[in-house]
């Protein structure tokens, strides 16, 4: 079977695509022509991983008003088969004869019926008020694609319309195979304490369907069960300003800066421009740039919970900490999705490398980012209890008839210190952070404070090349079963 038709298949214009997590809205026009009274067409170029049951007609644009009847779905089904049983009872025309295609006969006539597969069936033909017998048929074409076949997923729609004419059907619906994700680039000015961001959202189209010139939304929180409309737009556009690089004037990249607008209870981020996503393509699209913004950088040394439990000595690395807040008078004020975060710096050669990666989480317009970085070349914290003594309490007797427990108190008193290394070539302040388990304390005086349960913190100023080491003492108290006897 061969359709040498040259009418192009009607596909949705005016493309709009939301990708949400797990899903992705598609919106559209479809254009159609309407006669008066009762009609019913076929919306085609769904994607494969379409909801079936999503798909919803928003409205009918046209001279007059048309009334929704009902509507039904048919997955792809435009094949061999399928086509030459649409064969059967309508105008084809048929060419048969010689294998070689310049060579062949042509006959138009009304299909009755084929005998045996192509190439080389005997079809049944109606050429006006004649029944002819066509042998050696070698393929069969159409007019046009028969109703109800389709090569994609489609919508089948019943309408009446009060006019005949042209109508833009806006239609919706819900697929799956479509994902996003954010980057962040930031290239980070040490001597300043800045950085220069530049945010990418990363897009994966696997729907079953390409969209071309679509306007791109990309919708980050929690969907939940609906979501309700606010107007509330927040403008995100800034250029980056010129940079200085290994003593060069940079110029500066320009980069179409997205609208993020408040949603119920998530956040859409629309970027700029029409975009066309292909089946099967990964893109990354540039949304948002920004320069100057003000970072602080910070030295952790993570708690190591129960380390003194563990044995004499441990090592742990240092992390690198950024800190930034997110608002206007540091030249951000925008709410970001969550994503990854690469950091980039400048050599002597004003080549950019990384130096760092992390991930940054969801950040609300005046909240605070913090993003790990990873562990330090240079700086490095060991942990060691130089002295442990344990010493034993009263006895205590506890049970019920027929058995004895015997337990004591056992006080365990750790003398500690903490050492941090500075590898590097000028002073490094540490925030060093120690955790406590329940029933184990601090014994007289020491500079850690006290910032959360069970949490402690301290600054410490460590001279380039030197360790510094932070004393102090723990004390736990155990309670410890020593006997258990059976009355006769």
């Amino acid at each position: 079977m061969a359709n040498k038709s040259k009418t192009k298949p009607q596909t949705l214009t005016d493309l709009s695509v939301a990708i949400y997590p797990g899903f992705a809205l598609v919106q559209g026009v479809y254009k159609v022509h309407l006669k008066k009274g009762d009609n019913k067409f076929q919306l085609q170029g769904l994607p494969v991983h379409v909801d079936a049951d999503s798909v919803y007609v928003d409205s009918f644009t046209g001279p007059g008003n048309v009334t929704l009847g009902g509507t039904s779905y048919r997955a792809a089904n435009l094949n061999p088969v399928s086509l030459q049983a649409k064969a059967l009872n309508n105008k084809v025309t048929l060419y048969f004869g010689s294998t070689v295609p310049a060579e062949q006969q042509q006959l138009k006539g009304t299909l009755l019926n084929l005998v045996g597969s192509l190439p080389g069936g005997t079809a049944v033909v109606q050429v006006e008020d004649e029944v002819r017998l066509v042998p050696n048929v070698q393929s069969v074409s159409f007019d046009s694609l028969p109703e109800g076949l389709s090569n994609t997923p489609s919508l089948s729609v019943n309408a009446t319309a009060e006019k005949e004419g042209w109508y833009l059907v806006r239609l919706l619906y819900k697929t799956r195979g479509m994902s996003w994700s954010a980057d962040y680039k930031w290239v980070y000015d040490e001597k300043n304490g800045t950085i220069d961001l530049e945010a990418s959202v990363k897009v994966t189209n696997n729907s079953g369907a390409a969209y071309d010139k679509a306007k791109l939304k990309v919708v980050a929180g929690d969907v939940g069960n609906g979501m309700e409309a606010h107007s509330d737009y927040e403008s995100v556009g800034l250029a980056m300003a010129p940079q200085m690089a290994g003593g060069r004037s940079a110029v500066s990249k320009q980069v179409r800066q997205a609208t993020t607008q408040s949603l119920g209870n998530v956040k859409v981020y629309t970027v700029p421009g029409s975009n066309k996503l292909e089946e099967g393509e990964r893109q990354v699209l540039p949304f948002l740039t920004r320069s100057g913004v003000p970072v602080k950088r910070e030295f952790h040394a993570k708690p190591f919970h129960s380390w003194h439990s563990y044995g004499n000595r441990q090592e742990s690395k240092v992390e690198t900490v950024y800190l930034l807040k997110n608002d206007d008078a540091n030249k951000l004020g925008v709410a970001l999705p969550a994503g990854g975060v690469q950091i980039l710096q400048r050599d002597e050669h004003g080549d950019l490398l990384p130096s760092g990666s992390g991930f940054a989480a969801e950040l609300a317009v005046n909240a605070e980012l913090k993003v790990e970085a990873g562990s330090d070349f240079d700086l490095k914290v060991t942990r060691i209890v130089k002295n442990l003594d344990s010493q034993d309490g009263p006895q205590k007797t506890a049970g019920k008839k027929g058995a004895k427990t015997t337990t004591k108190k056992v006080t365990h008193t750790r003398e500690c210190a903490v050492e941090l290394f500075n590898g590097k070539d000028k002073e490094v302040e540490f925030k060093l952070e120690e955790a406590l388990a329940e029933g184990i304390t601090f014994k007289g005086k020491n500079n850690l404070v006290q910032v959360a349960a069970g949490l402690y913190e301290q600054r410490v100023n460590v001279p380039a090349g030197q360790t510094v080491s932070v004393e102090f003492t723990l004390v736990e108290v155990e309670e410890v079963e020593v006997e258990t006897e059976t009355q006769e």
